[in-house]
Formats: C-alpha cells, structure tokens, sequence
C-alpha cells in the first residue's frame, strides 16, 4: 500500500502515516518498530512537519462564557458570588478583626440556624464557615451591615 509521510513534530521523533482512504497512524520513529523500519526501507520520504496556527486570543466574553461553563454557573450565581465576596473575605479573617457591628445578634444561634437565616437573606456562604460558628457570625453581620449600606 501507498503511504503519505509527514513528520509529526519538530524534533522527527514521530512520523504521521496516512493511507490512500484518509486512515492515519502515527509512527514512533524507533528502529524495532516495524511500521518505521518499513518507512526506511521503502526509500519513502517524510514532508517537513508544519506547525499548527496559534489560537486565536479569547475575548473576555468568551473567558467569561468558558468559565461558567466549566463551573456550570449562571451569570446572575456570578455575581451574586462576586458580591459576596468582600464578605466572605471579612468573615474568614474576623479572628484578627474587632466585632462586626450586629454580631451579638447571632451569638446565641447554632450553625444550621444560622444557616437557614443566611439562606433567607440570599446570602452565599462559603463551605469553610461551616466549621467555624464564629466565622459564620461574622460574615452574617457583615453581610448585613453591607446590604443595609447598599440600600
């Protein structure tokens, strides 16, 4: 059979093979392979290997689509985490932080409590408050205290 041969990368270590129907193989070039000590022996010739284009640069708009995607979000559940985010940051760092104003207000509430609280407002928490009462004290309150300077 007829084979095309078109070295497959830079440094010759592979050849792509591709047959008169369009089947391609690729070809490791080792001596004890077969396939290339046949090339070899054929007298056959390997085209130089061409590099693919680079890709095209992504827009933001098309960073921004990929990533909710991957992560399966809408863009709404994006911004809504974008905004949490400042209070969140607040809330795991309240050790080295003074009392938010309002924290008293959860001091005598359990986690899931809180929790239900945190859903009732919308407000994200993040999985690493779940371990830490007081963490979740602290975001809450800020998170208060950050949509009562918004309204």
């Amino acid at each position: 059979m007829t084979y095309t041969y078109t070295w497959a990368d830079a440094e010759q270590t592979s050849l792509r093979r591709e047959d008169p129907d369009g089947n391609v193989a690729f070809v490791p070039t080792d001596p004890a392979n077969r396939d290339y000590a046949e090339f070899c022996n054929c007298g056959a010739t390997a085209a130089d290997y061409v590099a693919p284009p680079a890709p095209k640069a992504e827009t933001t708009e098309e960073k921004v689509n990929h990533l909710l995607s991957d992560y399966g979000l809408t863009r709404s559940e994006l911004l809504t985490a974008l905004e949490a985010k400042p209070a969140v940051q607040q809330a795991t760092t309240a050790s080295t932080q003074p009392l938010d104003s309002g924290w008293e207000q959860f001091k005598d509430m359990d986690v899931q409590t809180m929790l239900d609280f945190a859903r009732a407002h919308g407000f994200m928490v993040d999985d690493r408050m779940l371990n830490d009462a007081d963490a979740l004290r602290h975001y809450l309150a800020a998170s208060l205290n950050a949509q009562a300077m918004n309204t």
